[in-house]
């Protein structure tokens, strides 16, 4: 890439592109001039932006000139609007990739080079002053995509991009697949270990609901979160940590540092310290977080009570969400609620469990609440959850939530 801290994209790295002759390679290319309207030129940039997005992702820089693969000169285009010319791209991108790429994976940076830098404008310019365009393409876990300008799958290399095979098609897309499957079963492994009673510190023997939120980057090889920066007792007023699972927030009173991350927990003395809810962060990304409260999971009468499952997830899901977002999760994200013991219990309000011959009961001991898919930052925290709690309303017989 041009710069590795998008924040510090400056005239000052083009002048350090020229001087030092940054080579392109796996994550950077340059091209002298691309311009919208011209359907040539709109494949090139096409076939660049899906390689990165479709490979480790990178920067295409448009308005450097490079001799051999390393750059030599700027070469600015004055665009009779600059903001108008990077949406036209955006537009261009969104329409003709397929899957689209996610808007929030690319980034279009104009920069201006004014007079002061002739001496670093190519020779055959035909302009001293105008905008360079930086566009940053991030990896992914949508891949692979395809331009459909002409209709083909591209991969990055360090020689560039190359024309993605039928067997490497096939591959790309069984990977998401493959990721998919994989959630799926961390979840149910998880689940089984907390019905049996078999996690490394004991539960409450009650009901219990229990989240999951898995970034597409869960299975790397390298660990995505430090555990020291989920213990709520050690961040700053600004940062975020993983809170308890809770219709009010709480940082419980036990934590500790676990093989797979941190923990957060309440136990109770007079339960034999057992555990009522906890929120283990693993390292890997995902967060795990569990409830036993009275106030969700109601007792005389037997009952799940939907409005305060609403409260407990608007109280922490957006945070779980951010938190592994800038710990650097990758879209899309997989949510998972599931409810252990649940057989028996209805799914309702205050004022329909008055009413119990017009209930309907879960009929399972475990309901796993199929994966809700977030695909990017922009989507509505609201929507998310309006659409677990009819799956959990579903479970109990509604057609819908009612809280």
């Amino acid at each position: 890439m041009i710069v590795d801290d998008w924040e510090n994209l400056s005239v000052e790295t083009l002048q350090d592109a020229v001087d030092e002759g940054y080579p392109e390679g796996k994550e950077l290319e340059f091209k002298r001039e691309l311009k919208p309207e011209n359907s040539g030129h709109k494949a090139k940039i096409l076939a660049e932006v899906t390689s990165f997005a479709n490979s480790g992702g990178g920067d295409l820089v448009i308005g450097i000139v490079d001799e051999e693969g390393s750059a030599t000169g700027l070469w600015p285009v004055q665009y009779d609007d600059v903001d108008t010319a990077r949406d036209r791209w955006v537009n261009i991108i969104k329409r003709n990739t397929d899957p689209e790429i996610p808007q929030h994976l690319i980034e279009i940076q104009p920069i201006y080079v004014g007079g002061e830098l002739s001496e670093y404008i190519d020779e055959n310019c035909p302009v001293s002053t105008g905008h360079i365009l930086v566009i940053r393409v991030r990896r992914s876990w949508r891949a692979p995509h395809r331009e459909t300008v002409n209709n083909r799958f591209y991969e990055r290399s360090a020689s560039g991009n190359s024309e993605l095979d039928t067997g490497s098609i096939r591959r790309a897309m069984l990977q998401g697949e493959v990721f998919a499957e994989r959630a799926k079963e961390f979840r149910d492994n998880r689940i089984s270990a907390i019905a049996a009673d078999e996690l490394p510190f004991p539960l409450r023997e009650l009901p219990k609901v229990v989240v999951h939120l898995m970034p597409s980057n869960n299975f790397g090889v390298e660990p995505l979160i430090d555990p020291q920066n989920a213990n709520p007792w050690n961040t700053a007023e600004d940062e975020i940590a993983p809170q308890l699972l809770s219709p009010n927030q709480s940082k419980g009173n036990w934590e500790r540092f676990t093989e797979e991350g941190y923990l957060a927990a309440a136990r109770q003395s007079q339960y034999e310290n057992r555990i009522s809810k906890y929120t283990l962060t693993f390292r890997s990304g995902t967060i795990e977080a569990m409830t036993t409260s009275p106030a969700v999971l109601h007792s005389d009468p037997n009952y799940i009570s939907s409005p305060n499952l609403r409260n407990c997830l608007e109280q922490v899901f957006e945070d779980y969400w951010r938190f592994i977002e800038d710990a650097g999760g990758a879209y899309p994200f997989y949510f998972f609620v599931s409810i252990v013991g649940a057989k028996g219990l209805p799914v309702c309000t205050e004022d329909q469990v008055r009413w119990p011959d017009e209930l309907e009961m879960i009929d399972r001991e475990i309901v796993r609440i199929p994966a809700l898919i977030i695909n990017s930052p922009a989507e509505e925290v609201e929507e998310h959850i309006n659409q677990i709690l009819d799956r959990v309303a579903n479970a109990s017989g509604f057609a819908e939530d009612h809280s």
